[in-house]
């Protein structure tokens, strides 16, 4: 059975470098400025309730880990081995995890996540934007 796990970026309206990762976060229905944590109770709707002034960005679990056993989701910066690229054998590039047609895939190289070889998270679109200036 597929494994659904969310995390959260929440930043602040006025300055969006500003903000926090959170992991095991689920969205709450018609709240889109509000995110629900774990350790709530969903059949009673009772737990831990997070309000944001900004609209937090959800971001799905993969179910891949890259190769040191880290967890890779939507967002995420990684660098992964390529056969052949700009007519170099077996290149190192980065690139974004995206899912688009019905698939989690690189967003440059349109390669899933699943044939990657030796990826490795090197940070996410939010809190390491620099890594994928220029790209």
């Amino acid at each position: 059975m597929r494994e659904f796990k969310f995390r959260a970026w929440t930043h602040n309206p006025e300055n969006k470098k500003l903000g926090e990762m959170l992991y095991n976060v689920y969205p709450i229905n018609n709240l889109h400025h509000a995110i629900r944590c774990e350790e709530a109770d969903f059949e009673t709707m009772k737990g831990t309730i997070i309000l944001f002034g900004g609209v937090p960005k959800f971001m799905q679990y993969t179910e891949s880990k890259d190769k040191n056993g880290k967890d890779i989701y939507e967002g995420d910066i990684i660098k992964f081995q390529i056969g052949y690229y700009k007519a170099k054998r077996n290149q190192n590039v980065k690139d974004v995890v995206i899912f688009k047609d019905s698939c989690f895939k690189t967003k440059k190289f349109q390669m899933p996540i699943s044939a990657l070889i030796n990826a490795e998270i090197i940070g996410n679109i939010y809190e390491n934007p620099e890594l994928i200036k220029g790209e």
